[in-house]
C-alpha cells in the first residue's frame, strides 16, 4: 500500500512541475536552474517508485529468479 502511494504521489509532482512550468514558460517567465534540477529529479525517481507496477517488469523478475 505505500509503494503503490509513493509512486502515485511522485506521478502527481511530476505532473503538478511540468504544469508549473509550463504556466511559467507561457507566462513568458524563464525557468530558472532549480526548476530543472527539481524536473530532473522528479523524473529520475520515477521509475524506481514505479518498479514492479508493470507486467513486463514483473515477469524479468520471474526469470531472473
Amino acid at each position: 500500500m505505500m509503494k503503490k502511494l509513493v509512486a502515485y504521489g511522485n506521478i502527481c509532482l511530476v505532473l503538478a512541475c511540468v504544469g508549473y512550468g509550463t504556466k511559467l514558460f507561457l507566462d513568458g517567465d524563464s525557468l530558472d536552474r532549480e526548476y530543472w534540477v527539481t524536473l530532473v529529479a522528479l523524473v529520475a525517481l520515477l521509475p524506481m517508485t514505479l518498479a514492479g507496477y508493470f507486467p513486463w517488469r514483473k515477469s524479468e523478475q520471474a526469470e531472473e529468479e
